[in-house]
């Protein structure tokens, strides 16, 4: 069973997401805030040439100082906020070709890490933290994704909504239920497909989770159908 995702976050940037480069699966990118450092001032590192004073035919000569081993840079400790937001763009880039699943793995492990260690602590990071373990393997990792998501929300977060319609539906699949929210797109037997999706769930919870209507979804997935069998 090959399986895609597909969520809607206002107007943030999209990615295709998935192995087939003719999907129409969209999956949000968001712009991820990249770790500035302060540059250091390297005046006098680096001597002017200077002119000699006597002689018209005197030649000028450059004269560099060798930086002193007490002023080489000291490389900054990535701080956590920015390990997860990397993390989190490394996940979703991956999706756009061959999934390289240890690789993966290892992210996930990371922010597991993180995690247990107490180190987590904001919307944002819990947001990238969910992204992260959506795009990993196992039962275990969605479960993760949705605890990650849901604590998202709970600090605020309001892009995190939508990661945790996922989140919950992409762990429904993997455990063999019908989804809830119909944002997984699933190939079974050479077709794209919602698959099972819970009748109990109506458009007004979804739109509640930045879902939106199932007849949307089922579109998608015809829309893919269509697609590959040009």
């Amino acid at each position: 069973m090959i399986l895609h995702f597909q969520c809607w976050l206002g107007t943030l940037p999209t990615t295709p997401l998935g192995a087939a480069p003719q999907a129409l699966i969209f999956v949000v990118l968001w712009r991820l805030r990249r770790h500035n450092t302060t540059k250091k001032d390297l005046r006098g590192r680096l001597r002017r040439p200077r002119t000699p004073t006597g002689g018209s035919g005197a030649q000028p000569q450059a004269r560099i100082a060798s930086m002193d081993d007490d002023e080489s840079p000291i490389p900054e400790e990535e701080s956590t906020s920015v390990e997860l937001a990397r993390l989190a763009r490394e996940a979703i880039e991956s999706q756009a070709g061959e999934i390289d699943m240890q690789a993966a793995r290892q992210r996930c492990q990371r922010v597991i890490d993180l995690y247990s260690s107490g180190q987590i602590i904001n919307g944002l990071d819990y947001f990238h933290a969910a992204w992260v373990m959506l795009c990993g393997e196992t039962q275990g990792h969605y479960y993760m994704a949705r605890v990650l998501a849901r604590l998202a929300t709970q600090h605020g977060e309001e892009r995190a909504w939508s990661l945790r319609a996922m989140a919950w539906d992409r762990w429904l699949v993997a455990t063999g239920r019908p989804q809830r929210f119909g944002t997984q797109i699933l190939k079974q037997g050479g077709r794209w497909s919602l698959g099972p999706v819970d009748p109990a769930v109506n458009d007004l919870e979804r739109a509640m989770y930045g879902i939106p209507p199932l007849y949307v979804q089922h579109q998608s997935a015809e829309q893919l159908q269509r697609r590959e069998e040009r």
